[in-house]
């Protein structure tokens, strides 16, 4: 919550904040780090974000959520226009099996609700053990999900995004998905037609296929970056360290697969061999920017 209002632990202070309309619980951790948050010390997982608050770490990359139910399940749970940022999360176990954060926010009436999530470290464990994703927005159920500064390694997919129906865009920038099984899976329903903005977003060296795209029939996904309005230069999305799988894979339904502002590092975007396009992409237009300088990673 806050110095007028110091609690143990983030269950009781998320408890605490949803019942009083507090927008924001942080981590104090007073001269301590890291500050690790585990059912030991007294939390209940999944840890749930109620709607409308942000929970948020220290600057110092101090505060910890070491996930050790013995029953598996979620870290984090967020609500309706709930934020989390400055966070690690990570199993107690290396080869535990669970996901990071899960997105449920719910609609207003019609749309679906956002939730952010900002400059956390998400960390599974072996790659060979792990079919649960780092960060999901399952199908079941409405997230307008938007990723920033945040990076994902060592579960069965690091990021897992279902499109809600109703928007265009889902924002996925400056993050680093890597040393997963598949990197960034994506999925939208019939006729569907959205757009992954991922500027400054790396997806690379991950076991299998770098991006998984699929929808219901008729459907398609346009992947790119973003160029800076005041330039001739844009922040691409970056896709690397691909072979032998493919540095994007389109699904069974044959989407149509178009690609901007993407850069591939490992060679050109060809269709039908072990990098770039699978043979069901549809057209692509590959960016390679000579204003961009390189990619750090950050």
């Amino acid at each position: 919550m806050g110095p007028c209002c110091p609690l143990h632990t983030l269950t009781a202070a998320l408890a605490v904040a949803a019942d009083a309309g507090a927008p924001y619980v942080t981590v104090a951790p007073g001269g301590v780090c890291p500050v690790v948050f585990s059912s030991d010390a007294g939390e209940t997982f999944p840890i749930v974000v109620p709607s409308s608050v942000t929970l948020a770490g220290d600057d110092g990359g101090c505060a910890t959520i070491d996930f050790d139910s013995p029953d598996g399940g979620v870290a984090v749970s967020l609500l309706g226009q709930s934020s989390i940022e400055g966070f690690t999360i990570e199993p107690a176990l290396p080869d535990a099996a669970y996901v990071g954060i899960a997105c449920d926010t719910g609609t207003d009436g019609s749309s679906p609700l956002p939730a952010y999530i900002q400059d956390c470290v998400l960390r599974g464990g072996s790659v060979a053990t792990k079919t649960f994703p780092g960060i999901s927005t399952p199908s079941s159920c409405s997230c307008l999900l938007e990723l920033s500064g945040t990076s994902v390694h060592g579960f069965g997919t690091g990021v897992q995004i279902y499109w809600p129906a109703g928007f265009q865009t889902v924002v996925v920038t400056h993050c680093d998905i890597s040393g997963n099984s598949v990197g960034l899976e994506l999925w939208a329903p019939q006729g569907a037609t959205p757009t992954l903005l991922g500027p400054s977003t790396w997806v690379h060296d991950n076991v299998g296929d770098q991006i998984d795209v699929d929808t219901g029939p008729a459907g398609g996904w346009t992947l790119t970056g973003a160029w800076i309005p005041w330039s001739s230069c844009s922040t691409p999305l970056i896709v690397s360290g691909y072979k032998p799988g493919y540095g994007i894979r389109a699904g069974s339904s044959n989407p149509t697969v178009t690609i901007g502002d993407v850069q591939f590092p490992d060679g050109e975007p060809i269709e039908g061999t072990d990098y770039g396009c699978s043979t069901s992409c549809g057209s692509q237009v590959a960016i390679d920017d000579p204003c961009d300088g390189g990619f750090d990673g950050g």
